[in-house]
Parts: structure tokens; C-alpha cells; sequence
């Protein structure tokens, strides 16, 4: 009886020690402007953010683990470990130990939106994950055929979420906040709805946009899908407006050749003429 008191004293000793330990143990994503908490938090979820890119983006993802024991962290997608090189750095201070480690979302893609990407640890005390699920916004450029063709007036840019439309607040304010940076906007002049968010610009500026271009958007004239923003080129356009100069200077090049060839032919006997009859006069 009293061996046994013993070993039950002995082992809640034991957890006695150990459970402040774990409890010390910490996992976060560190903070990042695309990286945003969910506007209504629910019990359970504490551990997971919302990441708001768009197509085409590049975004890095840092973790940070503080424990007192040695700990790997592992970075998953979907629940699948991505392979990746081992670039944690640790740094120790006292018991307590820092770990972080760096992950980087390359490309986004309008498939990714939904995906979940995760940085997970264990230890021989205790285990935990810090999650970010993608929010990714695709664009479409809705115009006319007659703009499209003339390279003249203004188009819709819209901002749709790939797969679903969350609805979430910090997800709104955050990519308002993006598309004014790209759009060189601002936020009263974004209009949006449950299809997306819209900003209209002159066909010529958002052709001349960079980051625009760089999403792929896809081009809608009249209510029909266009297979390439090159439909619409303002570039095809400028060359166009280019050859109709060309040509015209070529036919005032042609015309003044001409004419001063008639003026060698004719203009020199004509004033010989006005010359010998004055002179008779």
C-alpha cells in the first residue's frame, strides 16, 4: 500500500514538472500584412488566419515555436509535408528556446484558393500547429467590343475569389487595400458586391498596369469570354494609329516629289517666259 502511495506521488511529481513546460510551448505565424485573423472568432480556431493573396502572388509565410525542448518544425500543405531545405534558426535563452523557420507560397494560382497551409511541431512533451487558409482573388476585365477594338473609354476590373466568396471583414479591408495599391485607387472608389469587388480605369492605363497584367485576367466583351487580354491591345492599337501616319507621310513624300518635279519641268520655263517679256517691255 504504501509502495503504491509512493509511485502515485512519484508520477504526479512528475506532472507536476512537466506541465509547466509544455504549457510554455508556443506556436505562431509571425506577423504579415497579408495575414489576417478571422473577423468572428470561434472556439477551436484561435490557431488559424486567413491569408489573402492574389493570382500571381508571391507571399512568405514566417513560423515561430517557443518550447523547451529541442523541436523541428514542418511546414504542410493540405496535410501533405512540403520538402523543403532546413533553414531553422534557433536561438536559446535560458530553458526557453526560439525557433523559426521560413516558408514561401510561390505563384498563387486561382486552385490554391482554399488551400491550407500549416507549420506543425512536436516534441517529446507536446505537439501544435499554427494554420493559414488561402483567400486568392482572380481578375476579370469586363468591356465592350467597341472599346476593346478602339482602345477608347474605360473597363471594369473585377476581383472575384476563386472558389467561394467567404464574406469575412479583414478579408475585405485587406484586399481593398491591395487593389488600391495595384489599381492606384482609392478605397471609396471600389465598389463591391457579393460577385466581387469592381474599379473602373481607362482601357489604356490598365493596359499600361503591370501588376494587371501580370494576373492574366480574363477578358469578357459583351457578356462573352475573350481567349487573351492581346485582343484588346492598346500596343496593336498604337501600331495601328502608327501605320496610318506612315502612310500618310509616305503619300506627302510621294506628293512633293512630284511637284517639284513638274516645278523643274514647267516652273523654270514659265518664269524664263515672264523674264524674256518683261524685258520687252
Amino acid at each position: 500500500m504504501i509502495r503504491s502511495n509512493i509511485m502515485i506521488l512519484n508520477t504526479f511529481f512528475v506532472i507536476l514538472l512537466t506541465v509547466p513546460a509544455v504549457m510554455c510551448d508556443r506556436v505562431y505565424l509571425e506577423d504579415n500584412q497579408d495575414l489576417v485573423q478571422e473577423s468572428v472568432l470561434s472556439q477551436g480556431r484561435e490557431h488559424i488566419k486567413l491569408l489573402v493573396g492574389m493570382v500571381g502572388d508571391t507571399i512568405d509565410l514566417k513560423c515561430n515555436v517557443i518550447s523547451t525542448k529541442d523541436t523541428v518544425i514542418t511546414w504542410k500543405t493540405n496535410g501533405k509535408i512540403e520538402s523543403k531545405p532546413n533553414n531553422q534558426i534557433v536561438t536559446t535563452k535560458g530553458r526557453k528556446s526560439l525557433i523559426e523557420d521560413k516558408f514561401e507560397i510561390t505563384n498563387i494560382t486561382e486552385e490554391m484558393d482554399g488551400d491550407r497551409v500549416s507549420c506543425e511541431y512536436s516534441n517529446s512533451l507536446s505537439e501544435g500547429r499554427a494554420e493559414a487558409i488561402l483567400q486568392v482573388y482572380k481578375l476579370e476585365v469586363e468591356t465592350s467590343e467597341e472599346v476593346c477594338d478602339t482602345c477608347q473609354g474605360e473597363v471594369d476590373l473585377v476581383f472575384k475569389e476563386g472558389k467561394r466568396n467567404l464574406g469575412d471583414a479583414n478579408v475585405e479591408e485587406r484586399i481593398k487595400t491591395k487593389i488600391t495599391k495595384i489599381t492606384n485607387t482609392k478605397a471609396v472608389e471600389i465598389y463591391g458586391d457579393n460577385s466581387g469587388y469592381f474599379v473602373t480605369l481607362p482601357i489604356r492605363t490598365a493596359m499600361a498596369n503591370g501588376e494587371i497584367l501580370a494576373m492574366k485576367p480574363k477578358i469578357i466583351k459583351d457578356g462573352f469570354v475573350s481567349d487573351t487580354w492581346e485582343e484588346c491591345s492598346c500596343e496593336s492599337g498604337g501600331a495601328n494609329v502608327a501605320t496610318s501616319l506612315g502612310i500618310a507621310a509616305v503619300v506627302i513624300l510621294i506628293l512633293a516629289m512630284v511637284t517639284c518635279l513638274i516645278w523643274k519641268k514647267w516652273g523654270v520655263n514659265l518664269i524664263s517666259r515672264l523674264l524674256i517679256r518683261g524685258s520687252q517691255q
